[in-house]
């Protein structure tokens, strides 16, 4: 049974009123541009009241026309070595005395760690207490507890998070260390089977995190890794990379997070050893004309930026930040692509600062030293 409805509009021409069902007509417009587009009311075929809007669907590319300006702020580090770690070397707390300054002086939206966010003992593997215990550690180490409160934690695995060191697919209890990383830094999706990746959207801002362990594999014969992601993370990845192209378009900011280096070599076991998978990857940004990808890695125990230009016009930044507590390590030249100057071997970590409007985005990136700023970048994008 059709239920009635009532209108009644006031206009210069004609007063209706109208007991039987009334067509509502939007367009002629293109949702993709959110372009100029006409709200037509009609009765018995007769237009009794147009008005003239803006419509705008986020869904295509969120293209905006009443873009919110923004800023957004994010910490970065790796090798969080702490005090209760076994360890032969002495613990620095120089960089850790300075991050909880500058944070409380500058608090962030969000926090990254970069991989090696705990340092499990062998001892420990075996059990879900002595795991969970390492991260206990972590939650009560003094110079966190402000951050951990207050910011958002995201943060990836590398090696010593799910195993002793330069873990492979087949460690030992590597399901069960990963069910409790999750727990203490819930992921928002899973992308692919016994993974601990997931992707992030912050406005038209998309972070997506990548698991270099859980899927690395061992060349036997050549002595060499010949898997970092596997194959269907490595799908994923590049699916999501086409899901952020088609969401925002060419000049969408991509942060990209991860354990591993994609340029530097140093340590024997990056993505450089992995030249096939690297390669699908830099395809792909090529292919779909992605203008603003940016790598943050870890691992290294120093810190350095890379520019690797593509052949679609853009370029892939690499961020690799390291390390805010283990020992770092001196003089290291294993990336052609790094940028000059910006090698940072003591004990350090990183501000990301991301400013403007959609499509206009502004990103400023800080690495902090016990004395202060020592190397600082600044990129724009536009659209």
């Amino acid at each position: 049974m059709q239920q009635q409805k009532t209108c009644e509009k006031n206009l210069s021409f004609a007063k209706a009123i109208a007991f039987d069902p009334l067509n509502i007509t939007f367009g002629p417009f293109d949702i993709k541009k959110g372009n100029q587009a006409s709200l037509s009311l009609y009765y018995d075929s007769e237009r009794i009241f147009q008005i003239d809007t803006k419509v705008y669907d986020p869904v295509f590319f969120n293209n905006s026309l009443a873009p919110i300006p923004f800023t957004w702020t994010m910490y970065i580090a790796s090798c969080f070595r702490i005090p209760s770690d076994f360890t032969s070397t002495p613990i620095l707390l120089d960089a850790y005395k300075k991050f909880a300054e500058q944070y409380e002086k500058e608090p962030s939206d969000m926090i990254i760690s970069l991989g090696d966010t705990v340092y499990i003992q062998q001892s420990q593997t075996g059990s879900r207490y002595g795991v969970l215990n390492r991260y206990i550690e972590l939650l009560n180490f003094p110079y966190f507890r402000n951050s951990l409160s207050n910011s958002w934690w995201i943060a990836c695995i590398d090696d010593h998070d799910l195993g002793i060191n330069d873990t492979l697919t087949a460690s030992y209890n590597i399901g069960m260390i990963r069910d409790v990383q999750q727990e203490v830094f819930p992921r928002v999706s899973y992308g692919s089977t016994n993974t601990l990746n997931s992707m992030y959207n912050v406005a038209d801002i998309t972070i997506i995190v990548l698991d270099d362990v859980s899927n690395r594999k061992y060349d036997i014969v050549n002595g060499n890794y010949i898997s970092i992601l596997g194959e269907e993370q490595l799908e994923w990845f590049c699916q999501a990379l086409a899901d952020v192209y088609v969401l925002f378009g060419t000049n969408a900011m991509i942060l990209v997070v991860d354990g591993k280096s994609w340029f530097g070599s140093y340590g024997g076991y990056t993505y450089t050893s992995c030249p096939n998978e690297l390669n699908r990857i830099i395809d792909t940004i090529n292919t779909l004309r992605l203008t603003n990808v940016i790598h943050m890695c870890g691992d290294s125990h120093f810190s350095d930026q890379s520019y690797y230009p593509l052949q679609n016009g853009g370029s892939i930044t690499e961020f690799r930040n390291s390390a805010i507590g283990s020992i770092p390590r001196k003089n290291i030249n294993d990336n052609p692509y790094r940028v000059p100057g910006s090698l940072v071997d003591v004990n350090n970590f990183g501000k990301i600062t991301i400013e403007g409007i959609q499509g206009e985005r502004s990103l400023l990136y800080q690495v902090f030293t016990k004395d202060g700023i020592v190397y600082e970048y600044s990129t724009s994008s536009s659209s």
